[in-house]
């Protein structure tokens, strides 16, 4: 933030999405402005300095997920995601259901 000579303090202490905003720390450092990366914007209020920024990852699963079922076959396997994965959970499940991964649980969510 030299150019526009204002000071920036990264904060990289963990946090568990929206709901767990280090709104704290950017107070005890005096910014005016928290900018929230890779965490979707489930809430409809923040305090008026927090700034949401969506991040998501650009890998895809392709390549290990052969691998994973290999490793996992025969096992139950559930499909879990945070929102920077959000984009590919179709593309995984039409690679597990490639390798007949695709049984419904009456009362459990499954691959569709």
């Amino acid at each position: 933030m030299k150019k526009f000579g204002i000071p920036a303090f990264i904060l990289a202490d963990t946090t568990w999405g929206t709901c767990d905003l280090n709104s704290n720390g950017a107070k005890v450092l005096g910014a005016e402005i928290l900018f929230n990366i890779g965490h979707t914007n489930k809430l409809e209020t923040f305090e008026n300095n927090v700034v949401m920024i969506d991040a998501f990852d650009d890998v895809p699963f392709d390549s290990v997920l052969p691998k994973c079922i290999q490793k996992l076959k025969g096992k139950t396997i559930s499909l879990i995601t945070d929102s920077q994965h959000l984009h590919e959970i179709n593309n995984v499940k039409t690679i597990l259901k490639k390798w007949n991964y695709s049984k419904d649980r009456k009362g459990e969510r499954t691959i569709k």
